[in-house]
């Protein structure tokens, strides 16, 4: 009778939860206008919705959301001119070209090479694309087919200038600048002038609950023929000449209407034309998958009382769990907030590189190829990057959650835990890494776990390590973890692993096992797994410029310091980059615009010589330390300080890609707000300096972990900072960019040592005695 009755009023409370879901949760669906018109279309589309707190709303009708069909294709001249730099901020005039495409034609990487261009254009084959740097500004002209728009991919960086686009007479002038966290490829549309008798179609999306919908033209006077239109994913709607209503605006005139349209003479300067009554099926009407969602919040809402009040071995186990798991809900609840809001996850061209691989079942190693395999395994449930994006949320959530729980059982009060808690829950540093398809996110979660486990290892006083051999395993597979994610990992993982087994002497013999069970995984998977899967190793040229990134950024430093240079030094140095190159390009916080935004650098030469670029290297360090440390201590300031220029921090969505991938918002409004949140955190401020500068978040676990080393007298304790500044001291010697996401394990770990500030000191027999019951447990 007890089961019945939770049964009915978790169907209940299902049910009043799907109301509330479909209400706050409307996801845009796509609503496509076919139309002709005498000119490119302009104006706006008008919504409102049916919502309690409906409202009108508007979006301008933007050359994204406008094509041209069946038009028969013309030749058009595109001309690309650089005219030099206008921002202010600017650093160079430069104008990178990654394609150019109409609806018939393309211009991209495969035909960029047998292009002829003018003698200041170049044709960058590892960046694919065709670039102007500098020299004389000549235009490039190109001419391609099409019918009725055109599409370029330009690049958007510090050292982008301003170009005047000229096609088919109609000129417009782009400035390319954009600041470090802001840089990346950008498209540009132009609509070509089409006769009318050309059918075109306007997409967009308009939220679900929409009631009506006015779309708004402007630039009249003009002719205009609607010919249909539709919401596609509510297929009971759509329009139709001959069957279809709509209501027209005042200076407007139907001139003709058919089954094949209506014809339009807008008389004034805007004109609009209204669809009303989309609605014609309830909205909160439950379909096939309303009612599995309304199942599976029934399984929620009775396994949320039954672990508040067991009558079921279900419940007990539930129950019994809810020690870990009620730290870790805050965090999943509004982590899947984001999740909703930037669905299907956030993607850089580093992550949509490993996607592509994924798909093609093609992986190469300049992404670690274990990361590539992961998302594939995770995948194979899902394909789709909200798989991933999924896995990372629950994984760190339930990490979070455990975390906590050890620090309960230290005695740090549960109000303490659960402002912490609400810190990892809240945080939109967080949302936002946790979210994002890059390599950082697991490895920052691998990280975190050995940190935790080191907390157990300190708490038992290392008996934690001979209790039990499953102990042994888990350490193993944290360290293939952190050894998995990230190339550096390996030094990380080692480095640990070698402070644990000095500092536990005694354990020796556990810790040298937990080291071969991971070197033994981690070769095999390095080694026959990736021969049997035809992992691509890098090229000899490819290593030899990722493996002397570094050299060639002090090198850079030396002679951006005026060190003197041979005569010798100076011929093998020019043969990889003009000498003039050197100084100008050099940026001791980024090496990018050396290297890998560099048309000019010679990779071919740097393999024939790394010898003797080697030996340079060494001499200019030794001739000039000052100018290679000052170097080091401005390029590894993400580490230990406030970069001098900016920090990169996240995208806000999914990078331009072939792939069809595209940020498709499951909930548009809470997208906006966030990504207004955290554009604010960003600006150069105290507030940026609290949220997104890594070096605070080390100082706190140091300072923390010094502090109860000092009141237990136990310098053991600095075991619980050892993954935080290995890792620190790893990036200091090999960064070469200031990426947040490179110190997102050491902002974890900064945020969970606060709890290290209230854990009740015991006696050394009672912690150990309290490690043992937990270990049961």
């Amino acid at each position: 009778m007890i089961q019945l009755r939770r049964v009915l009023l978790a169907l209940l409370a299902a049910m009043i939860s799907w109301f509330f879901l479909k209400l706050i949760l409307v996801p845009d669906d796509p609503v496509i206008i076919q139309l002709g018109s005498d000119r490119p279309l302009t104006g706006s589309i008008h919504y409102d919705t049916l919502t309690p707190w409906a409202r009108t709303q508007s979006q301008i009708l933007s050359p994204d959301l406008v094509t041209a069909e069946n038009g028969q294709p013309r030749e058009v001249a595109v001309t690309i001119e650089p005219l030099g730099q206008a921002n202010p901020k600017g650093r160079g005039s430069e104008v990178w070209i990654y394609e150019i495409a109409s609806e018939t034609e393309r211009f991209d990487s495969e035909k960029w090479g047998s292009l002829p261009l003018p003698s200041s254009w170049q044709h960058n084959e590892k960046q694919r694309a065709v670039v102007f740097t500098r020299g004389e500004r000549t235009p490039l002209t190109l001419n391609l087919r099409a019918k009725g728009k055109i599409s370029l991919r330009l690049l958007r960086h510090p050292w982008s200038g301003q170009a005047r686009i000229t096609i088919d007479a109609i000129s417009r002038i782009v400035d390319l600048y954009a600041d470090e966290s802001r840089s990346g490829p950008t498209q540009e549309h132009f609509l070509l002038p089409l006769p009318l008798e050309v059918p075109q179609r306007i997409e967009t999306a308009l939220p679900r609950t929409t009631g009506n919908f006015r779309l708004v033209l402007t630039d009249g006077p003009r002719i205009v023929r609607i010919n249909r239109a539709e919401w596609q994913s509510r297929g009971s709607w759509v329009w139709n000449p001959k069957h279809g209503t709509a209501e027209v605006g005042s200076g407007v005139q139907i001139l003709e209407r058919d089954e094949d349209g209506w014809l339009l003479q807008m008389e004034q300067a805007e004109g609009w034309i209204a669809f009303k009554h989309l609605q014609v099926q309830p909205f909160f009407l439950p379909g096939s998958w309303g009612l599995i969602v309304i199942l599976i919040l029934v399984f929620i809402w009775w396994a949320a009382w039954e672990t508040y009040r067991p009558s079921t071995r279900v419940g007990a186990l539930l129950r019994q769990q809810m020690y870990w798991v009620k730290y870790a809900l805050p965090c999943l609840v509004v982590w899947l907030v984001y999740w909703l809001a930037f669905f299907p996850g956030l993607m850089s061209p580093d992550s949509i590189h490993q996607w592509k691989q994924l798909l093609q079942f093609q992986f190469d190693d300049w992404h670690p190829a274990s990361h590539t395999l992961v998302i594939w395994l995770i995948t194979r449930i899902w394909l789709s990057p909200a798989a991933m994006a999924l896995a990372q949320i629950l994984a760190l959530s339930g990490l979070i959650g455990w975390g906590l729980a050890k620090f309960a059982r230290l005695g740090v009060p549960s109000a303490v835990l659960w402002v912490i808690c609400m810190l990892f829950a809240l945080s939109p540093v967080n949302g936002m890494m946790i979210n994002a398809l890059w390599k950082d996110i697991p490895y920052a979660i691998s990280v975190l776990w050995l940190t935790l486990l080191m907390l157990k290892i300190i708490v038992s006083r290392g008996q934690w390590l001979a209790e039990r051999w499953v102990n042994i395993l888990v350490l193993a597979i944290a360290l293939v973890f952190v050894a998995f994610f990230r190339h550096q990992g390996i030094l990380v993982a080692l480095g640990v692993v070698a402070i644990l087994g000095v500092i536990y002497r005694s354990h020796w013999k556990q810790v040298l096992l937990a080291f071969i069970l991971a070197a033994g995984f981690l070769g095999i998977v390095r080694g026959p797994l990736y021969e049997l899967l035809n992992v691509k190793r890098l090229s000899s040229m490819q290593r030899v410029l990722h493996v002397n990134a570094i050299p060639l950024h002090q090198v850079a430093a030396a002679i951006a310091a005026g060190t003197p240079l041979t005569a010798e030094e100076r011929l093998m140095l020019d043969k990889i980059l003009p000498m003039e190159k050197w100084r100008a390009l050099y940026r001791c916080d980024l090496v990018n615009p050396l290297i890998y935004n560099n048309p000019d650098i010679n990779e071919e030469a740097l393999w024939q010589h790394r010898g003797e670029f080697r030996d340079i290297w060494i001499s200019l360090v030794l001739r000039n330390p000052g100018a290679v440390l000052k170097h080091q201590l401005c390029v590894g300031s993400l580490v230990w300080g406030v970069p001098p220029i900016y920090i990169h921090t996240v995208p806000r969505n999914i990078d331009p890609n072939d792939l069809g991938l595209s940020t498709q918002s499951q909930w548009p409004a809470m997208n906006r707000f966030l990504t207004g949140l955290v554009n604010w955190t960003e600006k150069r401020n105290a507030i940026q300096g609290l949220v997104w500068l890594s070096a605070l978040y080390l100082y706190v676990t140091l300072l923390l972990t010094i502090l109860v080393a000092f009141r237990t007298k136990n310098p053991n304790w600095l075991m619980f900072a050892c993954p935080a500044l290995v890792q620190s001291a790893c990036l200091f010697l090999i960064n070469v960019a200031q990426d947040f996401r490179y110190q997102y394990s050491v902002y974890l770990i900064g945020l969970i040592s606060l709890c290290l500030l209230f854990f009740i000191i015991k006696p050394p027999q009672e912690v150990v005695k309290g490690s043992n019951t937990e270990g049961e447990r």
